[in-house]
């Protein structure tokens, strides 16, 4: 038995895409999109000035709950 990856089983019956990546049939494209804008977010509250935050810190400065 091949083994599972750890998104395949966060998502049992997950899609594979042409990346290889595993998609959850209940995920729509706007929610990946909507996923990637916050990841990206947070990704850019990191600055030279500011290379370290706290999840509290991270959620204030983007208005996010915690």
């Amino acid at each position: 038995m091949a083994p599972r990856s750890l998104l395949n089983l966060a998502f049992p019956g997950s899609l594979p895409t042409l990346s290889g990546s595993l998609i959850a049939p209940e995920m729509q494209k706007a929610d990946m999109i909507d996923g990637l804008r916050k990841g990206l977010d947070v990704i850019c509250a990191f600055d030279d000035g500011t290379p370290k935050l706290t999840q509290s810190e991270l959620a204030q400065r983007l208005d996010l709950s915690r």
